[in-house]
């Protein structure tokens, strides 16, 4: 890892079980992001088979529409019940972690390995969008840089590579969001811990100002949780962004 990262890596403990699970994106699923799971390499941990299943609803969210609602609401809908539904599979399996992976992701092979190294309740690596490669999909909250300024407001940044890459951020201190396509969850995220408080899960209850990933790591912050975006496990991104041709890429750019 980079110097002057604000996390140092753990030991990995033991008895850890990774229950991996991979929701369908509009009804389809890559054969590439199932062989890339199968190709992980953590010693010593249990990783079991990736669960998937066909969602009911095969949608696709028109890409004209700015409105969130219009735009991801039925494919919301149907993901977030699947996502929870996994949660709730995967402590029934005695799972110590769950890692979802998005269906048209490929992971590299010290993904898992990199990311339980980090030791936090939530832990993401790093890809970008379908269209480009100058923003990555690793948002940091910006406070209201002028309180006093008219159009001056707080806001979700999505980093550069520059701002990312061969870095671990982690929140605390900072505040995080990001997608859930390479995610790593501790058990204890979806446990209850309270009576009155219900546990952590995914929601869709619109109107919300941001889709179902964006809102599961603030709701988690605001839980308590510890979470960290890990520059170092970048992942391809299909069908754009294959990851042989994603890792090139990006290897290039740090030689020039």
């Amino acid at each position: 890892m980079a110097a002057g990262n604000s996390v140092e890596p753990h030991r990995l403990k033991k008895d850890l079980k990774v229950f991996v699970a991979v929701p369908w994106l509009y009804g389809e699923i890559y054969p590439s992001c199932l062989e890339h799971i199968e190709r992980l390499e953590c010693p010593g941990v249990e990783v079991m088979p990736a669960f998937y299943e066909e969602p009911a609803v095969k949608w696709k969210p028109p890409a004209a529409s700015r409105d969130i609602e219009e735009k991801f609401g039925p494919s919301a809908a149907c993901v977030n019940r699947h996502i929870n539904k996994f949660m709730d599979i995967a402590k029934k399996e005695g799972a110590t972690h769950m890692l979802m992976v998005d269906a048209d992701m490929e992971l590299p092979p010290h993904a898992l390995y990199e990311l339980l190294r980090l030791d936090v309740d939530i832990a993401s690596g790093v890809t970008f969008g379908h269209q480009r490669t100058n923003i990555t999909t690793a948002g940091r909250w910006f406070p209201k840089p002028r309180p006093k300024a008219q159009k001056s407001y707080p806001y979700y940044r999505f980093l550069k590579p520059e701002e990312i890459l061969g870095k671990v951020l982690t929140s605390p201190p900072m505040q995080l969001a990001t997608g859930a396509f390479c995610m790593l969850a501790k058990r204890r995220v979806f446990e209850r811990h309270h009576p009155k408080v219900a546990p952590l899960r995914f929601r869709w209850n619109p109107p919300q100002k941001y889709g179902i990933d964006l809102t599961f790591w603030n709701d988690a912050r605001l839980y308590g949780f510890t979470s960290a975006i890990n520059g170092n496990v970048v992942c391809g991104h299909l069908p754009e962004h294959p990851l042989d041709e994603l890792e090139i890429r990006i290897g290039h750019s740090n030689s020039d």
